[in-house]
């Protein structure tokens, strides 16, 4: 890299392509699916969640990302499944980022389906987008975002806003600002992430202080409370030309708690040199 940082559309593709733990937050700073210039990648997850108020879960995702022939651009699709506290959701996701200009990336995903809980059944949908811009010299960043809730009730949009900071190569730190605005339900908090990238592994963390409702970090069934507090820490591990990604999670919702195990698995499909020959 001669000492100059990675391509900032590559992180935001990761912060909004890969969501395993939670619909916002673990995902941004837990996996980058890399440039487009890579092959395409199969991502599998599984995780297992404990809630302090008695009730386990757990569940699974599996994400296809697909680089187009354009520089910069990506395509996501995939399927999830999870269960919590007697709680059942699962949903389909679609995904696009792309340059949208010299200095800026816009990144959307789409994620639509169902659930039941106490056997009535409920809609699942999250309608994220965010647009991202370089402010200084590949080293700063400026981001905006908007996303529309509407699970298990709960309808409305979370605007954000936020500044990545990239001091060195190895190292990014994220702080981030959210606000439920036009909902049903209550939600402002602040987020700070950090990933420390060395050869033999990336270690990154979170952590973020504020109200939020439990639908907001894809718990569905738990009780919420006026303050709420989660933090992260994960490791991704090369394996050959594979990856795989060890996350602890816990979050406390004021009423309740949960904590949460996630292994991910990141498997290339093919040389992208295949995908240019066709």
């Amino acid at each position: 890299m001669n000492g100059e940082p990675r391509d900032h559309r590559s992180r935001c593709r990761g912060r909004l392509g890969v969501t395993l733990v939670v619909a916002l937050l673990a995902a941004q700073a837990g996996t980058s699916p890399g440039s487009a210039d890579e092959a395409d990648t199969l991502i599998v997850g599984a995780q297992a969640d404990e809630l302090s108020t008695g009730g386990n879960g757990g569940g699974g995702q599996a994400l296809w990302l697909h680089p187009l022939r354009s520089p910069g651009k990506l395509i996501t699709s995939g399927v999830s499944y999870f269960t919590l506290a007697g709680t059942q959701w699962g949903y389909g996701r679609a995904g696009l980022s792309s340059p949208a200009g010299r200095r800026l990336s816009l990144a959307i995903d789409l994620s639509a389906g169902r659930g039941r809980t106490g056997g009535e059944p409920f809609d699942y949908n999250l309608y994220k987008g965010q647009l991202s811009c370089e402010l200084y010299s590949k080293r700063l960043y400026g981001e905006a975002g908007l996303q529309y809730v509407d699970i298990a009730g709960r309808r409305g949009s979370v605007a954000s806003a936020g500044v990545m900071l990239i001091p060195s190569t190895p190292i990014d730190l994220n702080l981030a600002y959210y606000r439920a605005v036009s909902a049903n339900f209550e939600s402002e908090f602040k987020s700070f992430r950090a990933s420390l990238n060395r050869r033999r592994a990336r270690l990154f963390g979170g952590l973020s202080l504020g109200n939020v409702t439990p639908e907001v970090f894809n718990v569905v069934g738990a009780a919420g409370g006026a303050r709420s507090m989660e933090i992260y820490l994960g490791a991704e591990i090369p394996v050959r030309e594979q990856k795989l990604m060890i996350l602890g999670r816990h979050l406390d919702l004021g009423e309740s708690g949960q904590r949460s195990i996630v292994l991910v698995w990141k498997v290339p499909l093919r040389p992208r040199a295949d995908v240019e020959d066709r």
